[in-house]
């Protein structure tokens, strides 16, 4: 049975992070209480830039008639990741030399995408332009652009005459 909002309360302690849910008289009354069992099954949305990999825990503690019991406690890690899109650059242009990349980086967590990209054949990196290339992930982490520069090769020319000769 799902209960109304004036059917239990919420309370907050930010100092412990602790939720204390109280199912109130008119929520008492509204449950089909048969037996000694009693399931409870609570939903928690937690903000969308809470650090990836963060540890929570729960655990419920029931007063029924002052009796006290507490049930295990529950735990599990949160995986909060981002995609960021990297793009490949020409210096100093939006040519795209190479296929853009996806790379995930956690919330709260330092990364780099550099090393988590292919390099591009034929082009030096120029660490000098980047644009968003490392920092710490949050909601305002936005696509990572790397600029390269070509690499220099040799062309060797060979004139012929009319007649063949060089």
């Amino acid at each position: 049975t799902a209960l109304a909002k004036d059917d239990y309360r919420l309370d907050y302690n930010a100092a412990t992070h602790t939720i204390k849910w109280t199912l109130t008289a008119a929520g008492i009354g509204k449950l089909p209480f048969k037996g000694e069992d009693y399931h409870f099954k609570a939903k928690v949305t937690f903000p969308a830039d809470v650090a990836d990999q963060s540890q929570v825990s729960a655990q419920a503690k029931t007063v029924i008639d002052k009796q006290t019991e507490s049930s295990n406690v529950v735990k599990t890690t949160l995986a909060n990741q981002r995609e960021i899109t990297v793009h490949h650059y020409m210096t100093d242009s939006t040519d795209q030399i190479a296929p853009d990349e996806k790379v995930k980086v956690g919330y709260g967590k330092a990364f780099s995408v550099k090393s988590q990209v292919k390099s591009v054949t034929g082009y030096q990196y120029n660490a000098k332009l980047d644009v968003q290339t490392s920092g710490t992930a949050n909601k305002a982490t936005g696509d990572a652009i790397l600029y390269y520069d070509p690499l220099p090769y040799n062309i060797h020319v060979n004139y012929l005459l009319e007649d063949g000769q060089q």
